[in-house]
């Protein structure tokens, strides 16, 4: 069977305080992994990163580094789509600066939950590393790629891959309902509960026919976007603001 190890360790939502009194989740480590993603597809920090949050790729960046993964590999592969359920509501009642951190968190919590460390072998050597990847598409909206990992490189099959996707959306979840630590403009910390909406598509890279990767990667995303809105509350948009703390 496959497995994933999702670590639960350093709290990625929580706000600090820098020299400019601007508050940021800690994304340290999206900075490490966007610096190699960059480096190995050759990137453009302007053309292939959100600017809102721009440890990671945006929509163009994301389909471009999918594809070059997807020609390269033989198997199944997962894609996630992902958007804040009443993320409006939290932009009318506390402005769109308590919006803008709450989306650089969940740009945090998705990258704690993504795996980008090379994989070992039982033997000690280093697999080639086919790690995740993971983007902020535009506004509230979030994708990623789950690809492999084993001895074998693969998921077994499509069950399993559909487990992994289910257990990917359920700790992203799980973590921003705990509750994101935010700024308001008269300095006051508030914790807000985050709610996110997810679907997903479990393809294998046989489903390609005549279309380029870039267009296979495209159409996988939206097969995951519109999982998504099959099974999202149409009246999620009008959520109620929910505070934890104040």
């Amino acid at each position: 069977m496959y497995s994933r190890i999702l670590s639960f360790g350093k709290n990625p939502h929580s706000i600090v305080e820098t020299k400019k009194t601007i508050y940021r989740p800690d994304n340290s480590a999206n900075e490490a992994m966007a610096n190699e993603i960059m480096q190995t597809y050759k990137l453009d920090k302007a053309l292939h990163y959100s600017l809102l949050i721009p440890e990671l790729l945006n929509k163009r960046g994301f389909k471009k580094v999918q594809a070059e993964k997807l020609e390269k590999h033989d198997g199944y592969f997962v894609n996630i789509f992902m958007d804040v359920s009443g993320f409006k509501q939290i932009n009318d009642k506390f402005g769109h600066k308590v919006g803008d951190q709450i989306l650089r968190v969940i740009g945090a919590v998705i990258g704690s939950q993504t795996r980008n460390k090379p994989f070992h072998a039982k033997d000690g050597a280093i697999k080639d590393k086919n790690d995740d990847l993971f983007s902020h598409q535009s506004g509230d909206e979030y994708s990623a790629l789950l690809m492999p990992r084993g001895e074998g490189g693969r998921f077994m099959n499509a069950v399993s891959a559909e487990q992994v996707a289910e257990l990917y959306l359920n700790r992203v979840k799980f973590q921003l309902a705990q509750g994101v630590d935010v700024i308001l403009d008269d300095g006051k910390k508030i914790k807000l509960k985050v709610n996110v909406n997810g679907g997903y598509s479990v393809r294998h890279t046989n489903d390609r026919k005549s279309e380029s990767y870039e267009e296979f990667s495209e159409e996988s995303i939206a097969m995951a976007d519109a999982d998504l809105l099959s099974k999202k509350d149409p009246n999620s948009r009008n959520r109620e603001v929910v505070i934890l703390e104040n």
